[in-house]
């Protein structure tokens, strides 16, 4: 019974929900169904079932799909290549620093282990970034893997020699060997940056990140625009993007992810003229640690960009970001959409976000019948007292226990409404565009 406007889009969405409460049937499909013509869409669809359901409507309505599949260049439409897309130096330090803090997270997810520690990231970053530099201007692909190749295969000589061509490469070598004395740091700086960056050169990410390369009648190489992903597209014309990582390579592919969501969301606030945007970002923490998501998302307001977290729970934001961000996110994100089967951190948050209420309880008496007969007793007045008892308005367990046909609704200032899940297929309007 409640929708947004468009308006209130803008202002963000926090969906928790764990696993199998319905986010996708009840809010990420109607939602796509429901799309105007005018806005675009970018979609996390881990399956890509999302994809497949309402590709056949959405076009017929007029809208550009791509789909992004970076495992799988059978299914995969377009390349996507982080360098190229860079507009300048301080983005290219940006996407360093994201590549590499990312791709430690994904290493100590998947070992267990605490082995990147954020002292060797960030001495890490500026070789990074004049490899980066370098390979965007004098790069044949220009694409991640041309550099992290510049790394591995030259010393510290002949890096140098190549960075000097360029000012910006050449002051972040300069700033790295400033924290390289010794061989031993200047092994273990290395060893850090290509472990975290690994995942670049394995085949099936290398095609994905590199480009296509056409040659004219003299020879001359150019990166083939067509064949790749540019974030503006989706203000160009009415576009939905579907982003299909499977949720067990979701950890894998963090050091990709990130840089994708940061791309597709500082691109287009740069970028702010042409189609609104509406961001349905479904297990968000997946995708690693979006670098500045805190600023990003209080300036998404005013570029008509709208953004749907959606998690399992506050205590996996927590885990990316950590508390102080977290914190920052979640009172950006003005509308709070709550699933049945929330525990633990996540209920204790909803439950005092969604305040307390005053329940009047009754206490009854009668007066005093000592040495009085039966008679006389019974003409003796009952008392009522009544008093007002402070609880929450929904208690933690009250969370848990939500009817799974209902969602709880708490918007920006208003009281806390519980609604009907919106499900697609109980309704012929959304039933009928599938058909």
């Amino acid at each position: 019974r409640i929708r947004l406007s468009g308006k209130s889009s803008y202002e963000h969405c926090l969906v928790l929900g764990p696993t199998g409460s319905g986010k996708s049937s009840a809010f990420f499909i109607p939602n796509l169904l429901d799309l105007d013509g005018d806005h675009s869409a970018v979609v996390i669809d881990p399956k890509g079932e999302m994809c497949e359901k309402t590709r056949p409507y959405l076009e017929s309505i007029g809208y550009r799909i791509v789909k992004i599949v970076p495992l799988d260049k059978t299914k995969n439409e377009y390349k996507y290549n982080p360098l190229w897309l860079t507009e300048d130096d301080q983005k290219i330090h940006e996407i360093a620093q994201i590549i590499l803090i990312n791709g430690g997270k994904s290493i100590e997810i998947a070992t267990g282990s605490g082995m990147s520690s954020s002292e060797w990231i960030n001495m890490s970053v500026p070789l990074f970034s004049a490899a980066l530099g370098y390979v965007k201007q004098f790069g044949v692909t220009k694409s991640i893997p041309e550099a992290i190749d510049i790394i591995l295969r030259d010393n510290m000589q002949q890096m140098e020699e190549k960075f000097k061509q360029n000012k910006f490469a050449y002051r972040q070598f300069l700033i790295f060997k400033s924290s390289a004395e010794s061989e031993k740091t200047l092994a273990s700086i290395k060893s850090v940056l290509t472990t975290n960056v690994q995942i670049f050169l394995e085949d099936k990410i290398e095609d994905f990140v590199t480009p296509e390369i056409i040659y004219d009648e003299y020879g001359d190489s150019q990166i083939d625009e067509s064949s790749m992903f540019n974030p503006t597209m989706l203000r160009e014309r009415p576009t939905v993007l579907f982003i299909c990582v499977p949720e067990n390579q979701a950890n894998y592919m963090m050091p990709i992810t990130s840089v994708l969501y940061f791309q597709i969301l500082n691109m287009n606030i740069a970028h702010a003229d042409g189609h609104p945007i509406l961001c349905f970002f479904d297990e968000f923490p997946n995708a690693g640690s979006v670098l500045g998501i805190d600023t990003i998302i209080s300036t998404c307001r005013s570029r008509r960009i709208g953004i749907s977290i959606c998690t399992q729970g506050v205590e996996q934001l927590k885990q990316v970001y950590g508390e102080n961000i977290t914190s920052t996110l979640l009172n950006n994100l003005k509308t709070k959409l709550i699933f049945a089967g929330l525990t633990g951190e996540s209920a204790k948050y909803v439950s005092e976000l969604a305040g307390y209420t005053t329940v009047e309880t009754k206490n009854y008496s009668t007066g005093n019948t000592t040495g009085k007969t039966v008679a006389e007793s019974l003409f003796t007045g009952q008392q009522v007292s009544r008093s007002g008892a402070r609880r929450e308005l929904y208690t933690t367990d009250e969370i848990r226990t939500m009817d799974k046909s209902k969602v709880l609704v708490i918007a920006h200032s208003a009281n806390p409404i519980m609604d009907d899940i919106n499900a697609y297929y109980t309704q012929k309007k959304y039933t009928s565009k599938l058909d």
